[in-house]
């Protein structure tokens, strides 16, 4: 479809497609415009983890969008969405709040993010549904051990997946021992952390351990041999 709409004008062949957006249901649709905003070329996993929590129905929509050529699943598990599907979807968030991107439903862009988080102050750390929270990617983040940002996946504690990678300033890992349903956790490139404590064991529900080019980490506390869940486990240094 996307092929032979390539010579038509860009506002037709959006209205041409957006029939097809229009035919999804309304988790479909959801799910759509998470892939169109952010998470395009992002791992299927953890973008399902997020999107059971919200019964959103994710294999059956990931389907659906398939099988109706409105995404792709490539073989490294990446989804992949064509731009002009992306334009799309984008254009259908603009169009909730045309002229106050704080009042819309998803924000993709990191710098109006900020600004607009700065410029609301009404929000505070202490507000946030950090219940709610089930996928936490922390990159690029210059945040130390004793940080809000560590306090705050201490409350997650219905965290599933936990990512910190190039964070340089920290020693050692968030608490997550009350985290009981972590399922994946993954460091990388944090080169000044050095260890992991030994509440890691406590981590019951976790399935696969990724270390990657964390250097100054010289062993790991034997509790990592309690987790009898774990499946996937990498080092390299």
């Amino acid at each position: 479809m996307l092929a032979r709409l390539r010579e038509v004008p860009e506002e037709d062949t959006l209205e041409t497609l957006r029939v097809s957006y229009d035919n999804l249901d309304k988790n479909q649709q959801q799910i759509f415009l998470d892939i169109a905003c952010f998470l395009f070329n992002e791992n299927k996993t953890d973008a399902i983890y997020m999107w059971a929590n919200c019964q959103f129905y994710p294999m059956r929509g990931l389907k659906v969008l398939t099988d109706r050529c409105l995404i792709k699943i490539m073989d490294n598990d990446k989804i992949w969405m064509h731009d002009q599907l992306i334009d799309l979807g984008r254009r259908i968030v603009r169009q909730e709040s045309p002229f106050n991107p704080g009042k819309r439903s998803r924000l993709w862009t990191a710098k109006e993010a900020l600004e607009i988080i700065k410029t609301k102050m009404e929000f505070k750390a202490n507000n946030m549904y950090l219940d709610r929270l089930v996928v936490c990617k922390l990159d690029a983040i210059d945040f130390k051990d004793d940080s809000k940002a560590c306090d705050l996946i201490k409350r997650a504690q219905n965290l599933k997946v936990l990512s910190v990678t190039r964070c340089s300033s920290i020693t050692t890992i968030p608490d997550v021992s009350k985290c009981s349903r972590l399922e994946r956790l993954t460091l990388a490139n944090c080169f000044s952390l050095e260890r992991i404590e030994s509440f890691i064991g406590d981590l019951a529900s976790l399935i696969k351990l990724k270390i990657k080019e964390c250097k100054g980490l010289m062993d790991l506390p034997e509790e990592v041999g309690a987790l009898v869940k774990l499946k996937h486990f990498s080092l390299s240094m």
